[in-house]
């Protein structure tokens, strides 16, 4: 395994994960990957059932069909196209600030399962299907899905190897060379890790990054196109 990014087990670099206020409280009582407030939700149940709504109402819809295997996997929870964190309750993190960044100011509500989760709900209300409306209306996620979050960065530091899994299952010494190449030739990759443990709340550093101004508006982060390399920079 090489060395340049690893001593005694555990990384020699930070690791960063991107998430929004909807899950710092969490965070802050019972650490990185210790709750998923989204449980209590039922979140997940919410998605298969719009999922079965779709498969019996837009079966024969040009558009669901070409979107429809990226749902199915988040709905059995699969890897799509080799990406594993569309997986409810995961946690994932990066070497790459800018990637956590990205995904703290894209993902509205704190991640990309809330965030497909949205946009379903968008889609098939669009095309008309039946009891859409009524099923999100009724659900508790109705509140969270109304809100905007502001963005946060969260950075941990000497992370043990063995609290970790790669995303999509590539060995962990073929990841940790490619990583380590990756960054003394500043090369930006997606490759992520899986959190298989908990991070205790006073060994993660948490930085709040942006703040939405009100519900209707853009995001203060993104006015005038801003690009995400200002706000890596408050990462310190």
């Amino acid at each position: 395994m090489s060395t340049h990014i690893i001593k005694d087990d555990k990384l020699s670099i930070p690791l960063y994960h991107g998430t929004t206020s909807l899950f710092i409280k969490s965070i802050n009582e019972y650490g990185l990957g210790g709750k998923d407030p989204l449980k209590s939700y039922n979140a997940l149940n919410l998605l298969q059932s719009l999922w079965c709504k779709a498969e019996n109402q837009l079966a024969n819809d040009s558009f669901w069909l070409s979107i429809r295997e990226r749902f199915q996997t988040i709905v059995e929870q699969n890897q799509f196209k080799g990406v594993l964190n569309q997986q409810h309750g995961e946690t994932y993190l990066t070497y790459n600030p800018m990637i956590a960044v990205k995904y703290a100011v894209d993902c509205l509500h704190g991640g990309e399962f809330l965030t497909n989760l949205r946009g379903l709900i968008q889609l098939l209300i669009s095309k008309n299907v039946e009891g859409v409306r009524e099923e999100v209306n009724a659900h508790p996620l109705r509140q969270v899905l109304d809100q905007y979050y502001d963005p946060y960065v969260l950075k941990i530091e000497s992370l043990d190897i063995n609290d970790l899994e790669t995303e999509t299952g590539l060995a962990m010494d073929v990841q940790i060379a490619k990583i380590s190449h990756y960054m003394s030739n500043a090369i930006i990759s997606p490759l992520s890790f899986k959190l298989k443990s908990v991070v205790k709340p006073q060994d993660i550093e948490i930085k709040k990054i942006g703040k939405w101004q009100t519900v209707e508006q853009q995001l203060a982060l993104k006015i005038l196109n801003t690009k995400y390399s200002r706000y890596v920079e408050k990462l310190g």
